[in-house]
């Protein structure tokens, strides 16, 4: 490199006449542009290159004019580098003083771009041209570019022509019309970064159908296609946006963007469950739902932290369509059935979600209350959630017919399983041996019987304790065991399904003797515990005894509540009941 010093003139030169210091003036420009020159044509192109480089910084005309052919006799150098600076020199020069240092530059560039093989520089000579005669721009487009393979021209000029055509078609809507057939061209490319900039250019200057549709299509060939998840979160945002005036385009690519939640990355998964519920319709939510049913289904049988996020951001998902779409009632009861209502890996966010949409799903499409309810009675020992439990319970009360009560019984007893009920205490490990022994011996019962000659007798019976001390499968004991809340539940659930009897009364002393046992085995189980269990709940147990002690009354009356609603709905029956 090297400094540049303007000598400063002596003080017997100051005081000279004006037109002898500028003959003074006039000699020192003559020796710096005639030393710049001499660098610009060096040998040497690292020299040559960084003269260009000083020279593109000198923005004085006095010095650029007499420069200025050798700059462009630097534009056909044989070395890239000092080709690529004097384009760049050039490109800052016209900037400042338009055609009055270099007028000809127009015819310059031109052949630069016919004849160049360095994308950088060709890119420069582009801008130049396009700032120097846009005519002429738009004719290299369209005679050496558009009619070629958009590859070869090297993403970088695809971008800064994309950039420029996008910043004339703001300045001047005029040129428009004429501009969109290059953009249309570079949607073409295999480079990820112009078609991202193409879409980007096609969305900000046109609202024509065809224009937006071609930049939904790029997008959605950018999710699809790209492995960088940044890529993906921006194009995600950018269909957002898009979709607000343009949904129905989006809405036909519905099946391509849903392949995106096969992505691990919890984000894309929540953006683009949120595109999709946006996209929801009624006519294509039944070639959706299968996706969603399909990835909540791998969800659910997963043990990745990332698979339980996306688990619940998939059941809000379902809340939304059990609210909103109706024919896809039938999938979605199945998909309760099969997948959710016995699920054991439930925690307090998809029980929130499964008890949200069956609720919905009841309380919207009551033509399947029916089918709803005999599917839980199915899958009712399978459960495996206490609060699933008290909400079958309550749909069971509400919904089963007078014809079903006899068959809901059998079930509710079967879960209830052996009676009395009893808190199961852990014993120390010193005699747990001990235990174990004692519960194998046989144990010996006593009962009279008629003998053959119609005498009464005794007869000794050796019985295997086991048999009552089986541990029972279902969960439902164990939760009756633990929680009174579930309790009362059952309460309320058993009254409902007698009161459905009441006008059976060879049925009605059965069950009623049966369902008393049971709530006189919980009135047992939860005295023994008292400080543990909720006072409210032994109220409601005490209360349907006393009710079912006095079946003339019970019968004879009119409670609401016992039709349809909890067991405290309708306080004056309640307090009625009360005294007895």
């Amino acid at each position: 490199f090297f400094f540049l010093m303007i000598r400063r003139p002596p003080r017997s030169t100051q005081s000279r006449s004006s037109a002898a210091s500028d003959v003074y003036k006039r000699q020192e420009m003559i020796l710096v542009c005639n030393s710049l020159r001499n660098d610009l044509l060096h040998p040497n192109e690292f020299l040559r290159g960084k003269t260009l480089r000083l020279v593109s910084k000198m923005m004085y005309k006095g010095i650029l004019e007499p420069l200025a052919p050798t700059i462009i006799e630097n534009v056909s150098h044989k070395h890239n580098y000092v080709r690529r600076n004097a384009v760049a020199c050039l490109y800052l020069i016209y900037l400042q003083f338009q055609n009055e240092v270099t007028p000809d530059i127009d015819e310059v560039m031109e052949r630069v771009l016919i004849t160049e093989s360095d994308l950088s520089t060709k890119r420069n000579a582009f801008l130049v041209l396009f700032h120097a005669n846009q005519e002429k721009a738009m004719n290299y487009l369209n005679e050496h570019v558009i009619n070629e393979n958009s590859d070869e021209v090297g993403d970088i000029f695809q971008l800064a022509v994309l950039e420029y055509l996008r910043k004339t078609c703001k300045v001047d809507p005029t040129q428009k019309p004429k501009l969109m057939k290059a953009i249309f061209f570079f949607s073409n490319s295999k480079s990820n970064s112009v078609l991202f900039d193409c879409a980007n250019t096609l969305q900000q200057i046109s609202t024509a159908p065809t224009a937006v549709k071609l930049a939904v299509n790029i997008y959605i060939q950018l999710l699809c296609g790209n492995t960088d998840n940044n890529v993906k979160l921006i194009v995600l945002e950018k269909l957002l946006l898009l979709k607000r005036g343009n949904a129905k385009l989006l809405e036909d690519q519905l099946l391509e963007i849903s392949k995106v939640l096969s992505n691990q990355s919890v984000d894309i998964r929540a953006k683009t469950l949120e595109l999709l519920k946006s996209l929801l319709n009624q006519k294509n939510v039944t070639k959706v739902f299968p996706v969603l049913k399909r990835e909540l289904i791998k969800a659910l049988h997963s043990h990745e932290s990332y698979d339980q996020q996306y688990r619940d951001l998939l059941l809000g998902l379902f809340v939304y369509a059990v609210t909103n779409f109706e024919q896809i009632a039938d999938d979605i009861l199945e998909t309760v059935v099969d997948n959710l209502l016995c699920y054991s890996k439930h925690d307090d966010s998809s029980t929130a979600n499964t008890i949200a949409i069956i609720k919905h799903f009841n309380e919207l499409h009551l033509q399947y209350s029916p089918k709803l309810v005999e599917q839980i009675k199915n899958r009712f020992l399978e459960i495996q959630n206490v609060q699933i439990y008290k909400l079958s319970l309550h749909l069971i009360g509400d919904v089963t017919t007078q014809a079903d009560v006899q068959e809901t019984l059998t079930i509710l007893k079967q879960a209830i399983g052996s009676l009395p009920l009893k808190i199961v205490k852990k014993s120390i490990p010193e005699n747990q041996q001990a235990l174990e022994t004692s519960q194998t011996q046989a144990k010996h019962r006593v009962r009279t019987v008629i003998l053959p000659d119609g005498t009464y007798g005794t007869e000794i019976i050796e019985e295997d304790d086991k048999r009552a001390q089986v541990d029972h499968d279902c969960k439902f004991r164990e939760f009756l065991i633990k929680n009174s809340f579930l309790s009362s539940s059952l309460c309320t659930c058993l009254l409902k399904l007698l009161y459905k009897i009441k006008n059976n009364p060879k049925q009605f002393n059965t069950s009623s003797a049966e369902v008393l046992l049971i709530l006189c085995s919980l009135a047992k189980l939860y005295n023994e515990d008292i400080d543990r269990i909720d006072q409210d709940f032994m109220e409601k147990i005490l209360f349907a005894i006393k009710m079912l002690t006095r079946p003339r009354e019970f019968l004879a009356s009119k409670i609401s509540w016992l039709e349809t609603g909890s067991l405290h709905e309708n306080s004056q029956e309640t307090v009625s009941y009360t005294h007895l």
